[in-house]
């Protein structure tokens, strides 16, 4: 446990959680795909089929890059006094690398720069909701390490374990919820579904998954 980066739980509470999962947000998610199919007009939901959260098409950001990112500064200025500090010194320092180029490796996430105390995050915007989620998920990671660099800690206790970052990135995403109308104007309500929609999806899958190592492992 310990090794694994592990605090207070076991592979058999582990296996209680997906056991809950499968009682409690299954049906959920089964009667939720229904109705995303029934939005796009199919009678049953295709692998194909899948990704297409609405008819018209998917909510995606308005805006050129550069106006996603200065919305983004916008919005945590507007959330609270320790968000916009964040923020400008991401901003002032460069600390976000997120447009897509030529040759530019694939992929997006936060790290930290322990020398430079600062969080960086990298990310290739394409032009789907998935930019925005730069924003507040991988933003969530980054105000984290922003907030424990300035404490005076051992890295092993400034840096959560594997089972807690996700929590400061998913809070964030949903703690900034009253600005995604800077981002989407009409596609707001849209973007809301399928963001409430794809954080349910998410636990199936990854319980899924989680089972799935386990067994390899075994």
């Amino acid at each position: 446990d310990i090794r694994m980066e592990r605090v207070g739980y076991t592979r058999k509470d582990i296996a209680a959680c997906r056991d809950e999962v499968v009682r409690g947000i299954v049906p959920v998610v089964a009667r939720l795909k229904e109705m995303q199919a029934a939005r796009i007009g199919v009678d049953r939901l295709r692998f194909y089929d899948d990704p297409l959260s609405f008819k018209e098409g998917n909510p995606t950001p308005k805006g050129t890059p550069e106006e996603i990112l200065a919305n983004g500064q916008k919005m945590y200025h507007g959330l609270s006094a320790e968000t916009a500090d964040f923020i400008d010194f991401m901003m002032a320092g460069g600390l976000f690398d997120v447009l897509a180029k030529p040759s530019k490796a694939p992929g997006g996430y936060c790290t930290y720069i322990p020398a430079y105390k600062s969080p960086f995050i990298f990310s290739n915007f394409n032009g789907t909701a998935g930019d925005v989620d730069v924003l507040t998920h991988e933003a969530g990671h980054a105000f984290a390490a922003y907030q424990a660099s300035k404490q005076s800690l051992a890295s092993e206790l400034r840096n959560p374990g594997l089972e807690s970052c996700e929590i400061h990135s998913m809070s964030m995403e949903f703690l900034t919820v009253e600005y995604h109308n800077l981002f989407f104007a009409e596609d707001t309500k849209k973007y809301e579904i399928s963001h409430a929609e794809d954080t349910l999806f998410f636990l199936p899958y990854g319980c899924q998954v989680d089972e799935f190592q386990e067994r390899v492992y075994d």
